[in-house]
């Protein structure tokens, strides 16, 4: 048996000595979609095989379950899975940048599990508000803040979509979806805008800056640097290539 290493379902196969696959299996939080399973570790007990990893959390900041699964070893059918203990390992979180903003106001973008994380503080370090910019199950990335002459705050995350198939091969699946929030001065979300490229797998954000009429936002595409203008609420519909 060979167990796959991969965040998305676990997927396992039994190839035989003369490389013929026996058969496949995979698993998941019962009956909730497989997004962040890790498998961690595999080994056979009584000729049959048994696994260890993580379940996926169900919601956007949660933990993740350690788990422990044995398979029947002909058919491959799952004979036990269980959850061990409770929830235990934490999602990455940190903070990404901070950004001096108006009035001796400080602007702090951090990351908690999957969701950027915008705080706002006073000269004497009081929080005045906080706003989550995540408004789905997905994975987001925070890269920066930036704010224009008349308050209006911008962040850049990278957002990425995620949709798996089975047993072992992403259908669908990138990381260059580049997210755009636009909040007011009070931290309430004004707008968002999505930059995508068909077929393309690893668009990142590098700079953003605001030149007082419109927001340049900097970012690699294959290998070469690209910007884009938001004026308003007007997306230049394609990236500028810098000849980078």
């Amino acid at each position: 048996c060979k167990i796959f290493f991969r965040p998305f379902d676990d997927a396992i196969a039994k190839i035989s000595s003369a490389g013929n696959l026996i058969y496949t299996q995979t698993l998941d939080r019962d009956n909730f979609p497989a997004n962040t399973n890790i498998a961690r570790m595999a080994f056979v007990v009584d000729n049959k095989p048994c696994f260890l990893g993580l379940l996926a959390p169900t919601v956007p900041k949660g933990l993740p379950t350690p788990y422990f699964l044995r398979l029947q070893n002909t058919s491959g059918v799952i004979e036990l899975k269980k959850s061990i203990g409770g929830q235990t390992t934490k999602l990455p979180s940190d903070a990404i940048c901070s950004h001096a903003y108006l009035n001796n106001q400080t602007l702090l973008l951090k990351r908690e599990g999957r969701v950027p994380i915008l705080e706002c503080y006073d000269a004497s370090t009081n929080l005045l508000w906080i706003k989550s910019l995540s408004d789905d199950h997905k994975y987001y990335y925070p890269h920066s803040v930036e704010h224009a002459p008349n308050g209006d705050i911008f962040v850049v995350s990278t957002r990425f979509l995620i949709a798996h198939g089975s047993p072992f091969h992403v259908t669908s699946a990138y990381a260059g979806e580049i997210v755009i929030h636009k909040l007011d001065a009070n931290g309430t979300a004004i707008n968002s805008w999505y930059m995508y490229e068909s077929n393309v797998t690893n668009m990142r954000p590098v700079q953003i800056h605001h030149d007082g009429v419109r927001l340049v936002v900097v970012y690699t595409q294959s290998g070469k640097i690209y910007l884009r203008k938001l004026e308003g609420n007007v997306l230049s519909s394609s990236g500028i290539n810098t000849g980078i």
